[in-house]
């Protein structure tokens, strides 16, 4: 008998949640155009980076001598972890 006024009730429910998530999706999609808007400016002056697979141009460089002669990439390494682990320790809610 009223089920043409559940449905008015829920066409408005749809309409009033429709207007209030229009202005976070139109401000979403505006930030998101001007992000890459300045992304496609940035990276036409990024240097071209693909030739630098697991950093074997600094092994010809004097450079990359040195840092080959000091084990700089295992030290990289463990620094690296060790930071990564006092992180998660830190999260501990007992030991941190």
């Amino acid at each position: 008998m009223f089920q043409w006024l559940a449905d008015l009730l829920v066409k408005i429910v749809e309409w009033v949640l429709d207007l209030v998530l229009y202005i976070p999706r139109l401000v979403w999609s505006i930030a998101a155009d001007i992000i890459l808007f300045f992304w496609g400016k940035i990276s036409s002056y990024m240097p071209d980076l693909s030739g630098l697979s697991n950093l074997n141009v600094l092994k010809s460089t004097g450079v990359g001598y040195y840092l080959c002669l000091m084990d700089f990439w295992i030290g990289l390494a463990i620094i690296t972890s060790a930071y990564i682990v006092r992180f998660l320790i830190r999260r501990i809610p007992v030991v941190g």
